[in-house]
């Protein structure tokens, strides 16, 4: 029996799977993001009734953020609509997967509705929430106590940090004439002060988003509040250079390094005890090699030698590294070995 043929292209089979997945990781996407907007919609929803500011301040940034995820999931139906008029423009799939498309068709169509519903939804929150905080606003005084509480970590962050700078400078210096001296400890102390400098860098950067924030936080702000904001901005845009330039002099500063460690230079290796070496190896002592063998054993680290001489002689490294421990036994060897540690 002949097998009954499919009508319908690879490519178009392709394209019409890879819509159904996109259709249903949609409608997934658009459930799980609908417990979240619910969740915010009626914690938001009780905290205006409750004229809550904490509730507020709690479940608006939620919504937000749920609001987000639905210009994302609106993104998503645009994608998933445009994607099923490929599909319905072309014929031979119409022909025989006519009612798939148009099941798929109907669960964007779904999504897009749920979608538009909350975001009318949320739109119809946000008035409420408007008039919610004038109404818990109306204080003036709690705008003086925030304003009057970030004015004292202003002035305290801006005095530290003018006062830091030249202490950071003279630090600097005082590590590199420690260094040019070879005075480790001093060189240590004046890293680790510096270094303790440096800990103030992210106050300006705390501190600027919550003096910006005032305004949004206290809409009814006077005309003297609104310039007491705009002087602590002022103040903080005058040190907001100086972390970066502390930063800066710790960078240069730890890149001196540790001061270098002289060691004793290695005693001069006589020909006699070159010769018991090159014996104690076992390689011959032939006369064209021992000179560069006698440079090899005077200039290079004794764990170097093996792969160096099996290099010049010939021989397998493995062996002379065997060997090593004999010539480690002979006395002037030993000196040398302290002064490579």
């Amino acid at each position: 029996m002949s097998k009954i043929q499919d009508p319908l292209s690879a490519a178009s089979a392709e394209t019409l799977a890879a819509a159904v997945t996109q259709v249903h990781e949609l409608v997934a996407s658009v459930r799980k993001d609908g417990l979240k907007f619910k969740l915010a919609y009626d914690g938001l929803s009780a905290g205006i009734d409750d004229a809550s500011d904490a509730e507020i301040k709690l479940y608006r940034p939620k919504l937000d953020r749920a609001r987000q995820r639905l210009d994302l999931d609106m993104a998503d139906v645009q994608s998933a609509q445009a994607t099923l008029a490929r599909l319905r423009g072309d014929p031979a799939l119409m022909a025989s997967r006519a009612d798939q498309v148009e099941k798929l068709a109907k669960a964007v169509g779904h999504v897009r509705r749920q979608c538009i519903e909350r975001v009318q939804l949320a739109r119809q929150l946000d008035g409420r929430v408007d008039k919610a905080l004038e109404g818990v606003r109306q204080n003036r005084r709690d705008a003086e106590v925030d304003i009057g509480a970030l004015r004292l970590r202003v002035r305290g962050c801006a005095r530290t940090l003018a006062d830091a700078l030249p202490q950071a400078e003279q630090l600097a210096a005082a590590a590199r004439k420690a260094f040019d001296k070879q005075d480790q400890k001093a060189l240590t102390e004046a890293r680790a002060r510096l270094i303790d400098l440096k800990a103030f860098d992210g106050n300006v950067m705390r501190l600027r988003p919550e003096v910006q924030q005032l305004p949004r936080q206290h809409p009814d702000l006077d005309r003297e509040q609104r310039a007491e904001v705009q002087s602590m901005l002022d103040d903080l845009e005058r040190v907001e250079e100086v972390p970066a330039a502390i930063a800066c002099l710790v960078k240069e500063t730890l890149a001196l390094g540790q001061v270098p460690v002289k060691k004793p230079a290695r005693p001069a290796l006589a020909a006699a005890e070159a010769q018991k070496l090159i014996k104690t190896f076992g390689l011959p002592d032939d006369g064209s090699r021992r000179a560069k063998a006698v440079k090899v054993l005077a200039d290079d680290a004794i764990e170097a030698w093996p792969r160096e001489l099996a290099k010049l002689y010939g021989c397998k490294e493995s062996e002379l590294k065997a060997r090593l421990g004999e010539v480690r036994k002979l006395s002037f060897v030993r000196s040398m070995s302290l002064i490579d540690i």
